[in-house]
């Protein structure tokens, strides 16, 4: 549980560093891609009008709230396990389209993606 709430914790700084970055128009450095800003600024970026950053600290902040609840006796596991597939399906579509429409990486972005794919993985086994 603790490795969760803290793999969950920084998924939420990396999340709220893009958010950050984005709204004071800070240019994200970037060692693996060429360029972050293209990846974070695109189109991609948001999801029904939404962030994707903010998304992702709700999802982290949901994942922190449903473990602690769950370690009090809450039968939540089936909403964790729907929930953490949701979000690693996401982060894979997202990377996908890094992949193979921007044909650009975030570093950040990848290390959520692998972040998500932990936590789903320990959530379902």
């Amino acid at each position: 549980m603790y490795g969760l709430i803290i793999l969950s914790l920084i998924g939420i700084v990396i999340s709220f560093y893009l958010y950050n970055s984005k709204k004071k128009h800070r240019k994200i450095v970037c060692v693996i891609g060429k360029d972050c800003n293209k990846v974070i600024k695109s189109r991609y970026s948001r999801t029904l009008g939404v962030q994707n950053e903010i998304l992702g600290i709700l999802y982290y902040m949901i994942v922190i709230l449903s473990l602690v609840l769950v370690n009090m006796g809450f039968p939540l596991g089936v909403f964790l396990i729907v929930v953490s597939i949701v979000a690693f399906l996401f982060s894979l579509m997202l990377t996908c389209i890094q992949l193979f429409i921007l044909r650009e990486f975030c570093e950040y972005c990848l290390a959520v993606f692998l972040i998500n794919l932990i936590i789903m993985l320990v959530i379902i086994f």
